[in-house]
């Protein structure tokens, strides 16, 4: 119970909400500048450096890019160095097949039997074709080397004078020159 009259109360009331709502728009107020005095820093740390940010992160894709384009450029040279080996190993690729079956058909079957073939190259830069077998008499070995001899694909017959030691079961070793228009690189 109040002592004012009706007319000063509402008064008083009045004066209360006001102040009640003047103190709050002041305190409403003063968060708003205690946050804006704090934040600003922070926005304007954000807004200058924004640019500084944007620029790693194009550089960091630049790096990425290069890592990725560093890989494929490896797996790329892998690849061409394999197709260059197997394109100049077919370069250095010479059928040697036809020169076997002419060798083979000058070779009488019963009586000369080859056991080993051995093509190498010379210092001098022709071929040689080292035939290592077994011949049943000392004459039938003379007969293939004389076929030899006279074969258009080989330029000489070396075979050394051990290969004329035995009468019968003769183990022999020759090596055939061949010539350079049959079977070079």
């Amino acid at each position: 119970m109040s002592l004012l009259t009706e007319n000063y109360q509402k008064i008083v009331r009045r004066e209360k909400i006001l102040r009640v709502s003047a103190y709050f728009i002041f305190l409403l107020c003063f968060v708003g500048i205690m946050g804006l005095v704090f934040m600003v820093p922070s926005y304007f740390l954000l807004v200058f450096s924004k640019d500084d940010y944007l620029r790693r992160l194009h550089v960091e894709e630049e790096v990425l890019a290069r890592k990725e384009l560093g890989k494929l450029e490896g797996r790329i040279s892998k690849v061409n160095g394999k197709i260059e080996d197997y394109e100049q190993n077919e370069m250095k690729r010479r059928a040697i097949s036809d020169l076997l079956v002419k060798l083979f058909r000058l070779t009488p079957s019963p009586e000369i039997k080859i056991f080993n073939l051995n093509l190498k190259r010379a210092k001098t830069g022709e071929f040689l074709l080292a035939v290592q077998g077994n011949a049943g008499r000392r004459e039938d070995f003379l007969k293939y080397v004389a076929a030899l001899e006279t074969s258009p694909d080989f330029s000489g017959v070396i075979s050394p004078i051990t290969n004329l030691l035995s009468e019968s079961n003769l183990e022999f070793n020759i090596e055939l020159k061949i010539k350079p228009e049959i079977y070079s690189l």
